[in-house]
C-alpha cells in the first residue's frame, strides 16, 4: 500500500510543467510537462536530452494514442461509425465520420488525435491517411485540397490551421493513392509540416467547399513522421540489401504496346536506364497507342540469393511514380495496375485503381504516385497502365519504383489483468483474472521473504503465507508483438490495512476518557437567537455527544424546516478551559466539525452549503464556517442504504486578521432559509483536527487511492465504439480533452459539451485496462460546479459497467441524494461508487444541465481498495477482514443449471447473499444451529464471486464460484497445459454439463496429471476430438460420449488407429459431395449421414507380414531390402478394427492402412471422416457398369444397450475395460424443474478408467498371406486419443520390441533407442499421435503374436515440453554415441539415413510392398539395407537410393553429439568426385543406385582404395539396368528373372561401365569382376 504522502507528491508532479528552451523559437508559451520526449526524426538526444530520434513513420495508433476531440460534425442525429478502428493497431481499417455538413457552414473540425506521452519536433511531417474512394464513392479533389490540420500541445491550440496540398505545386505530384487489397478502397495521406512542437493533430473540412449532407468521410489512422523508402534505383536497391543483410539479383523493365503483335515491346536500356539511376526527374518514356487496352508499363525485381524468405515485408507499401498527363481526361475503363510477385517470379497479387480515382492523383503536368499495400511478402511489382474509351493520349512513363515500410504502431498489450488489491491473510489463495480472448501466462515476479507462493500458469495463486506484498507478471503469449508484452498486478496480503484511524488520525474527539473523565460536556446554551422555537430539548440523549464510545450518538428530533438560523448541537469543555488556541500555531489551519448521520431520502447534495460551524469563547462568536466537507465515517455509498456516517466540517485559519482563534465551544447550525425535510439526525461527536494539512489529511478522497486509471498505470483505452455525442449537441459542439479523462493527471480536464437541451446524454466509454470486482470503490472526479448543477438535475448522468462488452447489473443515477457517494475536496468533487459485479469497462452518459455551464469538467477515474465492501476505504478501515460466515460451499454448474449453496453463521441470524453478476440479492435467516442451504439458476457463465453480509450491511464472508459452459473449444493458443484453467478454453473450462472441442492446429494440448479422487478433476459431457487433437493421459477423463475426426489426404496410404469400440471398415466414408457433415456432438445416423461410397472411393488394406527380398543362390553379396506386405485392397464392411487380424477375438490393437481416392474431387481436397457412426447395417457397391449400391449388406454388432437398445458402448474409448484401479462416481445435476423455483435433479453414474494407466495391447498377423511370419514386424495402433512417447515406449517394452517404425505416405522412418536415447531418422519420429498406426519390430523375428504395453508416463505432456526433452536426451546421448544423419529430398518428399557409433541402434530400411516411395535412402552392410546402423569403424559405407522416378535429387547433412562434418564426405564412384558435406548437394536426373555413392570417413587409416576395390553399383533407367564399378574390372553381366532363368546379358573386357536390358518386376542382375568376385543385385 502505497503511502498518503508519497501518493499527492507523485500526483502533484504529475500536474507541474517546467520551462525549458526551446531549440527554436516560435513555440507559443514554450512550455512542456516535464518528462516527456521530443521525438524527432533530424534530432537526437545528443542535440538536447529531451530529443529523441525516430527513423520511420509512427501512425498515431494502439498505446497512448486516443482521439482527443469528439465534434458534432453532422446536422442529423447520426454518430461516428467504428471510432475504435481510428486508433486501434489495424491500419487498413477506418472510422467512417457521417453525413458531415455542406456548403456554407465554415471551416468544421472532423476529428482528433493526441500522443499522451510524447511531442513531435517542430518541422515533423504529420496528417491522416484518408480513404478517398470506396467503391464508386470518390471523394472531389477540391474537398481534399480544402482540408486543413490544427496543431496542439498539452490542449492549447497551436497558431492557425495548415492547409493540405500534398505535393500539389513545386514537385508537381498529386495525391499519392494507395490500394488497399481484399477491398475497394484506396487512400492517400493528407499531409503538412508541423509549425511548432506538438502532440496533438486536428482534422479540419475547409468551409465553403460542397460535401453533401449524407456524404462521409472515412479516416484509417493519423501518424506522425515520413516513412522508411527504398527507391528501386540501383543504389537504392543496394542500400537496402546492405542495411538489412542480404544479397540480391536486381532487374528493371519496362514496356510499351505494339499494336501489331500480341506481346508488348520492352523499353530500350536507356529508357530503362531512367528508371534505376538516382536522377529523380527522370522518366521512362512510354509510347501508348490509340486503341483499349494495354498500354505498357514497369516492373521491379529484387531476387533475393541465399537464405530463405522473399525480399520485402507483407505491410509495406509498394508503388511507382509515374507521369500520365492524360489522366484528368481517361474516360471508364481507364485503370492502372500494380501486380506483386514472389522471389521466383509468380503473381501473388493484383489491385487495379480506378479512373474515378486516378484523376485524384495527378498534379501538374500529370505526374503522380499508386501504390498498394502488400498482404503477403514480395519481390517484385509491376505497374501497368489500361485505357478504355474516349482516351486522350498524352506523355506517358515511369520515374521510379518504392517500397516504404509498415508505418510503426505501439503495441497496446489488452490482457485486463486482476487489478492490484489487498488481500486477507487468511486467504492464502487467489484467482488471477485476463482477457479470455487472449492467452495469458501468469509467472511470480517477487514475494516477501519466506513466502513460498506459487501461481500457475493460468493464474491460480497458492500459498501466500507471509503478509506483505505479492507481484504478479501476465504475460500476453498471442499478442503479434515481437517482444511479448506483459502487465504486472500486486497483490497485498495482511490482516489488516488501515494507514489511518478515520475517528482519531481524522480529528481529536472530543470526548471523554478514563484519563480524562468529565473534561467535555453536551452544550447547555445557545448563544444567539434561534430562528424556531428550539430548545436543548429537542437533542435527546445529548450526554452521547461526550462519551466515551465513538459508536453512541446523540438525536436531534426538532425538524429542519424553513427557519434560517438553527441551532442543532454544540459540544463544550467542562471547565471552560479552551479547546483551541490559533496562537500556538501560528500559520496553520484547524478543521473541527461533528461526525452525523441523517436520512439522506430526498436531501439535495447543494444543500449542504446552509450547514455551519460556530466556534465560540465564553459565549462570543469567535468564527463561523459554512461546512465544506462531507466525507465518509462509515457505509454508504451510491447504491447503498440511507443511513450514512459522515463528517460535517469547516476549515479555518488558526489566525485571521492577526487576530488568533481561541474557543471553547464548538456547535452545529442550520442557516439555510429551505425546508430539508430532515426529521431526525443522529450525531455522533465533535472533533478538532489541529495543524491541518490537506496533502495527508484523512477527508482528502485522494489519500485512498490506490491507482489511476490512466494509459501509463492500467492500460487504459477509451472505447471509441461505445463513446458517442448526445443528439442534441449543436453542430460543432467539441467535447475536449477526453485523453485528459485518462492521462492520470488530476489537474486536466475532459470537458463535456453541453446539450442544447435536455435529453439522452453523450457517452463517455472507458476500458479500464484492469478486470475489477467489489472490492474497489470506483471514483468519479469532476469540479464543484459540474456537480452542484447536475445534482440539481438528478438524473442528469448514469454510471454503467461492462465486462466483455456486456452490460453488467450495476448502474448508478440518482446524484441529488446527499451521501458518501460525493466528497467534496477543494474545487473538486468526487462521486464514490461500489460496482458489485466484475467489470472491464465504465461509461459515463452524461445529459445536459441547460443553462447553467457551457461545459462540464471531468478529471478521471481512480480506484480505491475496499475488499470488505463496507464504504469504507482499507487504508481506512481497521476492521476489513473480520467475517461471520464459514464453510461456504457451492457447486460446480452449467449454464442455466441450478448452484447449491451452503455454509454456516450465527444461528436463526438474517444475511443476504449476493451474487451481483446474476441479478441475485436474496434476505435468507439461518436455522437454529446457523446452517442455510439454498439453490438458484444461473444464466451467466464465467468466474466470479458471492458476498455476504448481515443487517447492517457488513460484508461477513465471500466465496468463489464458477459457471460454466454449456459448450466450448480447447484454444489453440492455450498458455498451458492445465484442463480446468479457464482461460484455456474459448468459452471457459468445461464440467461434467459441457461439450468440449479439441481443435486441430493447437500449440499444446490438455494434460490431466493431477489425482482423480473425486470424479469431476477432469469432467466433461461429450468430448469431440477434431484431426491431430490430443489430450494426454486422456484414460483420467470423465466422459459421457466421444467423437473423434481424421483428415487425409487423397492418393496416398496412412496408417491409422481406431480409438472407439466397434469401428468397422464399413464406417470409412464421409457426406456426398454437396452434403454438410451433422454439427458437432450430433450423432451420425442412416438419416442424417447416408453412407456415401463413391467419390471419394476408400482402399482398405490390412497388415499381413514383412519379408526380404529374396536373391540366386550362391550369388554372393546382394542388397536385402526389407518389405512390408499388406493385404490386398478389400472392401469389406463388417470388419471391426478392435478385433484381432482373423476377425474373431476382441481387445486387439492392430492398425490399418486406408487411401482415399479423390475420384472426380479435386486432387487438393482434404477428406474429414467422422467417428463413430450408429448406422446398424451397410451395403455393398459395384462399379460396373456404372457406380451402385447393391442390396448385399452386412449387420453391425455396435454394442447397443440390452436394456434400452441406445448406442452406447461406441462413443467409449478402445481401451475401456474391467478393471479394479477403475473408479464409479455419480454426477448429479439440477435444473430448474416445471414448477418455477422447484429443481429437477438428474443422476449420471460413471466411470474414469484408470486401470487403463498401464493397457496391454495384442498384435498379431492375417495368416491368410505368406507364412504367417513377419521378421518380427507388426502393425500396431494407438489406442489412446493421447501422444506416446516412443522413447519411453520403448524403453517399457524393451524385452518385447527393439525399434518403432512411422510410415508418412512416402517412406518408412525408423527411432530406436541407443545408449538410453532415442534415434531417429525422421522428425515427428519421437511421438506417436492419436489415430495413428505405426509398425514396431518384436525382438523375437519368428513371433506370430504380440503384446506391448502403454502407460500413463509414456503420455507426452505437451508437444513443446516433448521437443525439449527430445533435444536434453539427444545432447545426453551425444556423449555416448555420434550420429551422422543423412537426408535426401525429392521435391516435397523426403527420407533419411543415420550413421552412429552406437553398437546397439540398428534398424533395417523397410518399403510398402505396393506403392514404391517417392524417395528412400539407406546404407548398405554386409549386403542389407539399413535406416540405422552403426558404423563399426568402416571409413567406406555403401549408400544407396530408391526413387520411383529418376528426378533432381538434394543431399543435406547434419551431425549429432561430437560427429563433425568435416570428417567425412560423400564419394560419387561415376565422377570419382568426393563432395564436402557442410552443404547442400544436388544431383540432376537420379534415380534408384545402390553403390554409386558412399560415405567415407576421411580419419580413417585403412586405405580408401582398398575400399573402393569391391565399389560396385547398379542403376535402373528407362527399362535398362546401367552398372558402374570404380575401377575398369567389369567382366561378365547376367540378367535373371525371380524364378532363376536368364533373360540376356554381355560379357566385356574390364570396363567400367555397362547397360542391359532388364524385364518388368523383380529381375537379378549378376556381375562378375575380372578377379573372378560374383556380385548380385536385385532391381526392379
Amino acid at each position: 500500500m502505497k503511502r498518503i504522502t508519497a501518493y499527492l507528491t507523485m500526483i502533484f508532479a504529475l500536474a507541474c510543467c517546467v520551462q525549458v528552451q526551446a531549440q527554436e523559437a516560435g513555440d507559443p508559451g514554450e512550455a512542456f510537462v516535464d518528462g516527456k520526449l521530443i521525438w524527432s526524426q533530424t534530432k537526437t538526444s545528443a542535440y538536447s536530452p529531451i530529443y529523441q530520434n525516430f527513423k520511420n513513420r509512427k501512425a498515431m495508433a494502439g498505446k497512448g494514442y486516443t482521439v482527443n476531440k469528439l465534434i458534432q460534425v453532422v446536422s442529423v442525429g447520426s454518430w461516428i461509425n467504428d471510432l475504435n478502428n481510428l486508433t486501434d493497431e489495424d491500419l487498413d481499417n477506418y472510422a467512417t465520420f457521417p453525413s458531415i455538413v455542406g456548403a456554407g457552414i465554415g471551416a468544421t473540425p472532423i476529428v482528433s488525435v493526441r500522443d499522451i506521452n510524447n511531442y513531435y519536433d517542430k518541422g515533423t511531417k504529420a496528417g491522416f491517411c484518408v480513404v478517398v474512394s470506396s467503391g464508386e464513392n470518390v471523394l472531389s479533389l477540391d474537398v481534399i485540397e480544402a482540408m486543413t490540420i490544427q496543431f496542439y500541445r498539452d490542449g492549447v491550440k497551436l497558431g492557425d490551421p495548415v492547409a493540405v496540398k500534398e505535393g500539389v505545386g513545386a514537385s508537381g505530384v498529386g495525391l499519392s493513392l494507395i490500394k488497399i487489397p481484399g477491398s475497394e478502397d484506396a487512400c492517400t495521406y493528407l499531409e503538412v509540416e508541423a509549425p511548432y512542437v506538438f502532440d496533438e493533430i486536428c482534422l479540419i473540412k475547409g468551409g465553403g467547399v460542397n460535401l453533401d449532407v449524407g456524404g462521409s468521410v472515412k479516416i484509417k489512422y493519423a501518424y506522425v513522421g515520413e516513412p522508411v523508402e527504398t527507391k528501386m534505383t540501383t543504389n537504392g536497391v543496394k542500400a537496402y540489401a546492405e542495411n538489412n543483410g542480404r544479397t540480391y539479383e536486381y532487374k528493371m523493365e519496362g514496356w510499351s504496346p505494339f499494336p501489331l503483335l500480341s506481346f508488348p515491346l520492352p523499353l530500350a536500356e536507356s529508357e530503362i536506364e531512367k528508371m534505376k539511376n538516382d536522377r529523380y526527374d527522370d522518366y521512362a518514356a512510354i509510347v501508348p497507342i490509340v486503341s483499349i487496352g494495354y498500354q505498357g508499363g514497369a516492373k521491379f525485381t529484387v531476387k533475393p540469393t541465399g537464405g530463405n524468405g522473399e525480399m520485402f515485408k507483407a505491410g509495406s507499401e509498394v508503388g511507382f511514380k509515374y507521369i500520365n498527363a492524360s489522366a484528368v481526361d481517361l474516360g471508364i475503363g481507364s485503370t492502372v495496375t500494380i501486380v506483386l510477385f514472389d522471389k521466383d517470379g509468380d503473381k501473388i497479387d493484383e489491385q487495379t485503381i480506378s479512373s474515378g480515382v486516378l484523376k485524384l492523383s495527378v498534379g501538374n503536368g500529370g505526374i503522380g504516385m499508386a501504390s498498394i499495400v502488400a498482404d503477403k511478402d514480395f519481390s517484385g511489382a509491376e505497374l501497368r497502365f489500361y485505357t478504355g474509351i474516349s482516351a486522350k493520349l498524352g506523355a506517358l512513363g515511369v520515374y521510379y519504383g518504392f517500397v516504404r515500410e509498415k508505418a510503426d504502431v505501439n503495441h497496446r498489450c489488452q490482457i485486463n489483468p486482476t487489478v492490484s488489491t489487498n488481500v486477507c491473510d487468511e486467504q492464502n489463495s487467489y484467482q488471477l483474472a485476463a482477457n479470455p480472448d487472449l492467452s495469458v501466462e501468469w509467472t511470480l515476479v517477487d514475494q516477501p521473504e519466506g513466502a513460498n507462493a506459487n501461481v500457475t500458469s493460468s493464474g491460480k495463486v497458492t500459498n501466500m503465507n507471509k503478509q506483505g506484498a505479492y507481484v504478479f507478471r501476465a504475460t500476453c503469449l498471442s499478442c503479434p508483438a515481437e517482444e511479448k508484452c506483459y502487465e504486472e498486478i500486486t497483490l497485498n496480503v495482511g490482516d489488516a490495512f488501515a494507514e489511518m484511524d478515520p475517528e482519531q488520525v481524522g480529528g481529536k474527539p472530543l470526548v471523554n476518557t478514563e484519563e480524562n473523565p468529565g473534561k467535555y460536556a453536551a452544550s447547555d446554551k445557545i448563544h444567539e437567537t434561534s430562528g424556531a422555537l428550539v430548545s436543548i430539548s429537542d437533542l435527546e440523549d445529548s450526554e452521547n455527544l461526550v462519551t466515551e464510545s465513538t459508536d453512541d450518538y446523540a438525536r436531534y428530533t426538532g425538524g429542519l424546516g424553513v427557519a434560517s438560523n438553527l441551532w442543532i448541537a454544540g459540544v463544550k469543555s467542562s471547565d471552560g478551559s479552551l479547546l483551541y488556541d490559533g496562537g500556538q500555531h501560528p500559520g496553520k489551519q484547524f478543521k473541527v466539525g461533528f461526525v452525523v448521520e441523517n436520512d439522506t431520502e430526498g436531501l439535495n447534495v447543494g444543500l449542504l452549503q446552509f450547514f455551519q460551524i460556530r466556534l465560540y469563547n465564553k459565549g462570543e462568536k469567535v468564527a463561523e464556517g459554512v461546512i465544506t466537507e462531507s466525507n465518509t465515517v462509515s457505509v454508504g455509498l451510491a447504491g447503498g442504504s440511507n443511513g450514512e456516517k459522515m463528517r460535517y466540517c469547516a476549515i479555518f485559519d488558526a489566525v485571521k486578521d492577526d487576530q488568533a482563534i481561541q474557543f471553547d465551544e464548538v456547535t452545529l447550525w442550520n442557516s439555510g432559509v429551505l425546508n430539508l425535510k430532515l426529521d431526525e439526525i443522529s450525531i455522533y461527536y465533535a472533533f478538532i483536527q489541529e495543524d491541518y494539512d490537506p496533502a495527508t489529511d484523512i477527508d482528502n478522497p485522494l489519500a485512498c487511492i490506490t491507482t489511476h486509471v490512466s494509459v501509463n498505470e492500467t492500460n487504459a483505452s477509451l472505447n471509441g465504439d461505445a463513446t458517442q455525442m448526445a443528439a442534441a449537441v449543436a453542430v460543432g459542439g467539441v467535447i475536449d480533452g477526453v485523453s485528459n479523462f485518462i492521462d492520470g493527471d488530476i489537474e486536466t480536464p475532459m470537458q463535456v459539451v453541453n446539450t442544447v437541451g435536455a435529453g439522452t446524454g453523450s457517452i463517455i466509454a472507458v476500458n479500464m485496462g484492469r478486470t475489477l470486482d467489489f472490492r474497489h470503490q470506483l471514483c468519479i472526479v469532476l469540479d464543484n460546479n459540474t456537480y452542484v448543477a447536475g445534482v440539481n438535475v438528478g438524473s442528469w448522468m448514469k454510471v454503467t459497467t461492462y465486462l466483455r462488452g456486456q452490460k453488467t447489473n450495476d448502474e448508478f443515477t440518482g446524484w441529488n441524494a446527499l451521501g458518501v457517494n460525493a466528497i467534496g475536496y477543494g474545487d473538486k468533487s468526487i462521486i464514490i461508487l461500489q460496482p458489485k459485479s466484475t467489470y472491464d469497462e465504465v461509461r459515463l452518459e452524461i445529459a445536459g444541465v441547460v443553462g447553467v455551464l457551457d461545459f462540464q469538467n471531468f478529471y478521471g477515474l481512480y480506484l480505491r481498495g475496499d475488499i470488505d465492501n463496507d464504504g469504507i476505504p482499507d487504508c481506512m478501515d481497521t476492521d476489513n477482514c473480520s467475517t461471520t460466515i464459514e464453510g461456504i460451499e457451492a457447486t460446480d454448474i452449467c449454464e442455466g443449471d441450478m448452484i447449491t449453496i451452503s455454509g454456516k453463521g450465527l444461528g436463526e441470524t438474517e444475511y443476504t447473499i449476493q451474487l451481483p453478476d446474476q441479478g441475485i440479492d436474496k434476505t435468507f435467516t439461518t436455522d437454529q444451529h446457523g446452517y442455510f442451504c439454498h439453490t438458484f439458476q444461473l444464466n451467466r457463465t464465467g468466474r466470479y464471486t458471492m458476498t455476504f453480509r448481515d443487517g447492517s450491511g457488513t460484508m461477513m464472508g465471500s466465496a468463489p464460484y464458477t459457471v460454466h459452459p454449456l459448450v466450448t473449444t480447447w484454444r489453440t493458443d492455450a498458455a498451458s497445459t492445465d484442463w480446468n484453467e479457464w482461460n484455456n478454453w474459448t468459452d471457459g473450462s468445461p464440467y461434467c454439463c459441457t461439450d468440449a472441442v479439441i481443435p486441430q492446429g493447437a500449440t499444446r494440448y490438455p494434460v490431466l496429471d493431477g489425482t482423480v479422487t473425486e470424479g469431476d478433476e477432469y469432467c466433461v459431457q461429450g468430448i469431440h476430438f477434431e484431426p491431430g487433437a490430443a489430450v494426454d493421459r486422456v484414460y483420467k477423463l470423465n466422459y459421457d460420449s466421444a467423437w473423434v475426426e481424421m483428415e487425409l489426404e487423397p492418393n496416398r496410404y496412412y496408417m491409422l488407429a481406431a480409438p472407439l469400440k466397434h469401428t468397422y471398415t464399413g464406417d470409412m466414408f464421409i457426406p456426398a459431395a454437396g452434403k454438410a457433415m451433422p454439427a458437432y456432438f450430433t450423432k451420425l445416423t442412416e438419416s442424417n449421414l447416408p453412407e456415401n461410397r463413391f467419390d471419394p472411393r476408400i482402399y482398405q488394406r490390412l497388415w499381413a507380414q514383412a519379408a526380404p527380398y529374396t536373391g540366386l543362390e550362391g550369388s554372393g553379396e546382394m542388397t536385402e531390402v526389407s518389405e512390408a506386405r499388406w493385404t490386398r485392397n478389400f472392401n469389406a464392411l463388417a470388419f471391426d478394427y478392435s478385433s484381432s487380424a482373423k476377425g474373431e477375438e476382441k481387445g486387439y490393437s492392430n492398425a490399418f492402412s486406408l487411401w482415399v481416392d479423390n475420384g472426380n474431387l479435386p486432387e487438393t481436397q482434404k477428406f474429414r471422416f467422422r467417428f463413430p457412426k450408429e448406422h446398424g447395417t451397410y451395403n455393398y457397391y459395384e462399379d460396373f457398369p456404372e457406380p451402385t449400391i447393391t442390396d448385399i449388406s452386412e449387420t453391425l454388432d455396435r454394442g447397443d444397450d440390452a436394456n434400452n437398445g441406445a448406442k452406447t458402448e461406441i462413443y467409449r474409448f478402445v481401451y475401456e475395460g474391467e478393471n479394479e484401479d477403475n473408479k464409479t462416481f455419480e454426477y448429479k445435476r439440477l435444473k430448474p424443474g416445471e414448477n418455477a423455483g422447484e429443481p429437477a435433479s438428474t443422476t449420471d453414474t460413471r466411470t474414469v478408467y484408470l486401470g487403463s494407466a498401464e493397457y496391454k495391447a495384442k498384435l498379431d498377423l492375417d495368416p491368410a498371406i505368406g507364412t504367417g511370419k513377419s521378421e518380427g514386424y507388426f502393425a500396431a495402433a494407438n489406442p489412446f486419443m493421447s501422444r506416446i512417447d516412443v522413447a519411453k515406449f520403448l524403453a517399457a517394452n524393451s524385452e518385447a520390441i527393439s525399434e518403432v517404425k512411422f510410415y508418412d505416405g512416402n517412406t518408412i522412418s525408423s527411432a530406436t533407442l541407443a545408449d538410453g536415447g532415442l534415434v531417429s531418422t525422421q522428425a515427428g519420429a519421437e511421438t506417436v499421435q492419436p489415430m495413428q498406426g505405426f509398425f514396431v519390430k518384436a525382438t523375437d523375428a519368428d513371433a506370430t503374436e504380440l503384446e506391448v504395453t502403454f502407460s500413463g508416463d509414456m503420455m507426452s505432456p505437451d508437444v513443446a515440453e516433448a521437443a525439449a526433452e527430445a533435444e536434453d536426451e539427444t545432447a545426453q546421448e551425444a556423449e555416448a554415441a555420434d550420429m551422422l544423419r543423412m537426408t535426401v529430398r525429392r521435391g516435397d518428399a523426403e527420407a533419411s539415413a543415420i550413421v552412429t557409433t552406437s553398437a546397439y541402434a540398428e534398424a533395417k530400411t523397410l518399403i510398402d510392398n505396393e506403392v514404391s516411395p517417392k524417395v528412400a535412402v539407406f546404407t548398405v552392410a554386409d549386403g542389407t539395407a539399413y535406416d540405422i546402423h552403426p558404423s563399426n569403424g568402416r571409413a567406406y559405407i555403401p549408400v544407396g537410393i530408391l526413387t520411383s522416378a529418376a528426378d533432381t535429387l538434394t543431399f543435406s547433412f547434419e551431425t549429432a553429439g561430437n560427429a563433425d562434418l568435416a570428417d567425412y564426405e560423400l564419394y560419387d564412384n561415376v565422377t570419382g568426385t568426393a563432395y564436402p558435406l557442410d552443404n547442400e548437394l544436388t544431383f540432376s536426373n537420379m534415380g534408384t543406385s545402390v553403390g554409386r555413392f558412399a560415405l567415407r570417413d576421411r580419419r580413417a587409416s585403412s586405405s580408401l582404395e582398398d575400399g573402393m576395390a569391391a565399389s560396385i553399383y547398379v542403376a535402373v533407367q528407362d527399362g535398362r539396368a546401367i552398372i558402374r564399378s570404380s575401377q575398369p574390372d567389369i567382366k561378365k553381366v547376367e540378367v535373371y528373372t525371380a524364378g532363376g532363368v536368364k533373360t540376356g546379358g554381355l560379357t566385356s573386357k574390364g570396363t567400367v561401365e555397362a547397360t542391359v536390358n532388364i524385364g518388368k518386376g523383380v529381375n537379378i542382375v549378376r556381375v562378375t569382376l575380372e578377379s573372378g568376385e560374383v556380385k548380385t543385385f536385385k532391381v526392379m
